[in-house]
């Protein structure tokens, strides 16, 4: 995944560790500082666009792992989020053969 600052700044990179309809919690080597407005760019293997948060904040910090809450997010990309987290949860909830 990646993201911008609103007002401009140089672009981050991360892995998302946990997500959710209401934000994600992201690893970086270069995290934002709490409270910076950032637009997040979800970057998903089964998807030919990234998923587009518009406007998201950073709530919390622990060395380089962020909280971002999202706050902005268009119908069109909210859908795609959803039925990523369905796909996800769906695969988590399969039971795994023993081997």
């Amino acid at each position: 995944m990646s993201w911008t600052r609103e007002g401009g700044g140089v672009p981050g990179e991360g892995t998302i560790q946990d997500l959710g309809a209401g934000g994600c919690r992201i690893f970086s080597d270069t995290p934002p500082s709490v409270g910076d407005t950032l637009r997040i760019c979800l970057h998903v293997p089964t998807l030919l666009a990234p998923i587009i948060v518009d406007r998201s904040i950073v709530r919390w910090l622990v060395g380089r792992e962020f909280g971002a809450e999202f706050l902005t997010i268009g119908e069109l990309q909210l859908a795609a989020l959803a039925g990523v987290l369905q796909d996800l949860a769906s695969t988590c909830s399969q039971p795994h053969l023993a081997r």
